[in-house]
């Protein structure tokens, strides 16, 4: 007893492309030609390399003669090139569009109190110098103070370094360079 051999139904279509129909009532698009130039079309078929949609016939001509058009179909962008027309019965166009590359743009992500973050991290990377500087001066001052630096020995030292400071200030600016 052998088994029966499984034979694929179609030979014509490759494995690995398939197109998935759009329900009729979310199948209204739009062709952008130009800024001013548009037209209705009804998107028939989904593929991952393009769209198979329905135009009027008016477009017979704006579509042999295109090199890109824009198609916005369920607010994204397209940017679609023809790959092959059939006249319809009725008037109508059937056009299967090449996908050359998606052109929507990304919404913003929102972010609640971005301004106050981005202003306190100016802020801070203005504010970190003088802070630190003003920071170094006091704890100076203090251990310089009479009552708190003589308790801990500081004084003298300050002290000492303040005058040499001075003199060498006085040399500099006494020097003849």
């Amino acid at each position: 007893m052998s088994l029966p051999s499984i034979v694929p139904t179609c030979q014509s279509e490759p494995t690995d492309y398939y197109r998935c129909p759009v329900d009729p009532s979310a199948s209204l698009g739009r062709m952008i030609w130009s800024r001013r130039r548009s037209t209705v079309v009804s998107v028939r078929e989904v593929a991952i390399n393009g769209f198979t949609v329905i135009a009027p016939a008016e477009c017979e001509r704006v579509l042999g003669s295109m090199n890109l058009a824009v198609l916005e179909f369920q607010d994204a962008f397209f940017e679609v090139k023809t790959e092959q027309v059939s006249h319809l019965d009725g008037g109508k166009l059937w056009v299967m569009l090449e996908l050359v590359r998606d052109v929507t743009k990304p919404s913003r992500i929102r972010c609640r109190h971005s301004f106050l973050r981005r202003s306190l991290t100016r802020f801070e990377s203005i504010a970190a110098v003088p802070l630190f500087a003003i920071l170094l001066i006091t704890c100076l001052v203090m251990l310089a103070l009479p009552g708190l630096g003589d308790v801990l020995g500081t004084a003298n030292l300050i002290e000492s370094v303040l005058s040499w400071m001075r003199k060498s200030f006085d040399q500099w600016v006494g020097s003849p360079f």
